[in-house]
């Protein structure tokens, strides 16, 4: 079966109540086809190789959850910019992405889902970002760090780094996927044991050392997969549409 763009684009709006949420990124469809929908590649990021592989496998839409063009930027489409685009046009493809909308929603996005397959309970919202709660903080059982941070290894994929406190027992756990480093002081002042996020960086390192508090960082890429295959996924029942997901080797 196949869908229309406009119909698909419209309902994910809905969804994710996309008019509500001010954003670094344009929300919603950014580089515009000529075919109807039958079959959705799905990808964290709009890379060269990305829509390549969606060209190959037949997708008619590529949906991302990093796109290709910024609010208020004026991008020069020169470089890689030029090389995406050629494709997407050889192609016939849309390239459509949603950024901060996908992040918080509670069923589809990035945080949510993770803590909810943790057995996490009295979940919710935190992180603000432009005004919105992206992410998600909640109660687990008494864990040990070393134990939670082997599961959420086998949950994202990924080696992951733990740094700050590496003992005694996680009671609650506050989530931002992607660069959600920059939000640790927010789970410190909520005086939450654990923050899972994917970026890390050098400042945090002793941030965390000092605050007492146990961080988990699994990269950007990893901790970004889960909403955009959910995205399809929820597309795919919603359309009778096919769905693939394209995976990358991306450690960061």
């Amino acid at each position: 079966m196949s869908i229309d763009l406009y119909t698909l684009c419209k309902h994910v709006a809905e969804v994710l109540d996309v008019p509500s949420f001010d954003d670094i990124c344009i929300n919603g469809l950014q580089v515009e086809g000529t075919r109807p929908v039958s079959l959705v590649a799905t990808a964290v990021s709009a890379s060269l190789f990305a829509i390549d592989e969606a060209a190959k496998a037949g997708a008619e839409l590529l949906l991302t959850h990093h796109g290709l063009f910024l609010k208020n930027a004026g991008t020069a489409l020169i470089g890689s910019y030029s090389k995406r685009l050629r494709s997407l046009y050889r192609a016939d493809m849309h390239l459509v992405s949603y950024h901060l909308p996908l992040d918080a929603h509670p069923e589809l996005g990035n945080s949510w889902p993770i803590l909810k397959e943790l057995g996490c309970t009295s979940l919710e919202p935190f992180g603000k970002f432009l005004n919105k709660l992206v992410g998600v903080k909640g109660l687990c059982k008494p864990v040990l760090p070393k134990k939670l941070f082997q599961r959420l290894q086998e949950l994202f994929g990924a080696p992951g780094v733990l740094y700050g406190r590496d003992s005694g027992s996680i009671k609650s756990i506050a989530m931002v996927s992607g660069g959600g480093h920059k939000l640790l002081n927010e789970a410190i002042e909520q005086k939450q044991d654990c923050y899972i996020t994917g970026t890390a960086d050098e400042a945090a390192w002793s941030l965390a050392q000092e605050e007492g508090i146990c961080v988990m960082a699994f990269g950007h890429y990893a901790t970004e997969k889960r909403g955009i295959y959910l995205l399809g996924e929820h597309l795919k029942k919603q359309f009778d549409v096919e769905h693939i997901f394209i995976p990358e080797k991306n450690p960061f």
